[in-house]
């Protein structure tokens, strides 16, 4: 009875990982753990659980409804699934990130209002929706539409007189910060030259763009990964060079897996929220991170990476729902989910 007890066990534990690890291989299985995940992400936001990730991260309510609202946009266009039901996610998700309990968390008299995180997030979903296949089942066209207009005024104007790195908090920039802001842009002009001021405004050994303006010359992991993605949208040559340095310097691969280190020395830097746990030097972000970037990249070790994280991060995928962790990191899920709709 025991050793049969335990056969079972065995199968059934080989059978879960088997799974878990054929997810990003398969479309059928793929797409159950997005349309999954987006369920199970959809009711926990709806909950106010942004409103607890905005008490544990500084940008925690934005980052959370700005990621899943374009996890659910790219999903839609990748697979041609321009549902009501995906819509009207979209429309409660924008509803929330240009709320006043949402621009509380932020500083009011900056240039832009509110700082380059939020008008480049926010603006940035807008922009993506606008452009998809579900906006036109979108309830709420004309306020996206007037809120996008707003946002993006708002991100040119101090443009204008010359061409400036954006604040975040008053005093303080973070150059990925700035790119989000100009990928949300639809003026060439300004694009080129805002992104050409933050390339001249780092002073990395490696020609890459820093991580924090106050640190001209630090790079890091984690930052480096969502960088190299934001310019892959919009310069992909030059997105590939970045890419190639940013593998040398930070990027190790043990079997076919990309793992992705914080800091170049492990000694060099500070890790913090942003960096998420650190395990013998590899940042967890950075490495969730990057097979998003490795994907937009056309590098197929990124289903490999993707599928090993997937494997142990312990998934539960019934009931319509898949979640990690046994639902105790739900912002790992939203940049699973945000990674997996790229590969």
């Amino acid at each position: 009875m025991t050793k049969g007890l335990f056969k079972i066990f065995g199968i059934s534990l080989i059978l879960y990982f088997s799974i878990n690890i054929a997810v990003p291989y398969n479309t059928f299985l793929r797409n159950r753990s997005i349309e999954n995940q987006i369920n199970y992400i959809n009711r926990i936001l709806s909950e106010g659980y942004d409103d607890e990730l905005q008490d544990r991260y500084p940008e925690g309510k934005v980052f959370s409804n700005a990621i899943f609202a374009l996890s659910v946009i790219e999903y839609s266009n990748r697979s041609k699934k321009f549902k009501k039901q995906y819509s009207r996610i979209l429309d409660q998700r924008v509803e929330v990130l240009i709320s006043e309990s949402t621009t509380v968390s932020f500083v009011e008299d900056m240039i832009p209002r509110f700082g380059a995180f939020y008008n480049g997030w926010v603006n940035l979903v807008l922009k993506k929706y606008i452009n998809s296949g579900l906006f036109e089942l979108s309830d709420s066209q004309s306020e996206i539409k007037s809120a996008h207009k707003q946002l993006s005024n708002a991100l040119i104007k101090p443009q204008f007189d010359s061409i400036r790195v954006l604040d975040t908090y008053p005093g303080s920039y973070w150059p990925a910060d700035n790119l989000v802001g100009i990928l949300s842009l639809e003026n060439k002009l300004i694009q080129e030259l805002w992104l050409n001021k933050v390339i001249c405004a780092s002073e990395t050994e490696s020609k890459l763009i820093n991580h924090v303006g106050y640190s001209p010359s630090e790079i890091r992991g984690s930052s480096q990964a969502l960088i190299v993605y934001l310019l892959s949208k919009y310069d992909f040559q030059y997105a590939l060079e970045c890419n190639k340095v940013f593998a040398g310097l930070l990027t190790k691969t043990y079997l076919n897996v990309d793992l992705v280190k914080e800091f170049k020395d492990e000694s060099s830097g500070y890790s913090d929220i942003d960096s998420g746990p650190i395990i013998l030097g590899f940042g967890s972000v950075a490495t969730v991170m990057n097979t998003k970037t490795q994907a937009s990249l056309k590098n197929k070790r990124s289903r490999n990476t993707w599928a090993f994280l997937n494997t142990i991060s312990v998934p539960i995928n019934i009931a319509n729902s898949k979640y990690y962790l046994f639902k105790k990191e739900p912002m790992l899920d939203i940049f699973m989910l945000w990674c997996s709709v790229e590969l």
